[in-house]
């Protein structure tokens, strides 16, 4: 295998003792200051440190969704009444399984949350700050926030097309509407709502004798009998 002019151990021979991009005088020979060494010691160091600040964010991460499997797997059987194998094909595993739920998201937001206060509040009273912090964690508490925001927007979202929707229904007329009015409709005859002959005269009566009583029992010490002479009078237009 060649890489440019070089072979391959050739390349990486120049690459790690650091002759590969250093510079030559007009003799040929490599400038000792321009050796630039290409050195993974570092880069291993700070895979070996992420590998170890991740084990502990998964198993952060493991506990929270074992326990949410476990309490919604136990609440299927009790709802489910599950007495043997073949009734599981009864649960919702959509509810179930501990992830793309909003439910899942929001406790991996509180777990993740509170192991970040945790670590960096170690890192603080230990006085190791920087190099005590778990990196894994908080960029896993940054996921779980985003995760959490997202549902969020999604369930107002759904909220805020069923209210249109719903509004929309109120104010749209319908076939349904109509059938209503015409049920309506249909027991308002002017017939249904007016009065028998009978009950007119009785109606008339009533009104003849109860502003005829009001006029007997009208008692103004200024102008009484000029107030009962109206009253009397308009009794006699009405009739």
């Amino acid at each position: 295998m060649e890489v440019g002019e070089h072979g391959l151990s050739v390349f990486l021979s120049k690459l790690f003792n650091g002759t590969l991009w250093a510079q030559h005088d007009k003799n040929g020979k490599i400038i000792k200051d321009t050796v630039l060494k290409f050195d993974l010691r570092g880069e291993m160091g700070v895979v070996a440190e992420l590998g170890g600040q991740a084990l502990p964010v998964i198993a952060n991460e493991c506990i929270v969704r074992s326990f949410f499997f476990i309490r919604r797997f136990a609440l299927e059987l009790k709802n489910c009444h599950v007495c043997n194998l073949s009734d599981l094909c009864h649960i919702d595993w959509s509810s179930v399984k501990p992830a793309g739920n909003p439910m899942i998201a929001r406790m991996l937001t509180v777990a993740t949350g509170v192991f970040t206060m945790v670590d960096v509040g170690d890192a603080l009273v230990s006085q190791k700050y920087w190099v005590s912090i778990n990196y894994v964690g908080i960029g896993r508490f940054a996921v779980a926030i985003g995760e959490d925001v997202s549902w969020g927007l999604k369930a107002r979202k759904v909220k805020d097309i069923k209210a249109m929707y719903e509004n929309i229904r109120k104010n749209t007329f319908r076939q349904e509407d109509q059938r209503i009015y015409e049920r309506i409709g249909s027991g308002m005859r002017s017939e249904k709502l007016g009065l028998t002959l009978e009950q007119t005269e009785i109606l008339y009566n009533l009104e003849y004798h109860v502003t005829l009583n009001d006029i007997q029992t009208t008692k103004i010490p200024i102008c009484g009998e000029s107030v009962r002479g109206l009253k009397l009078q308009w009794l006699d237009e009405w009739q």
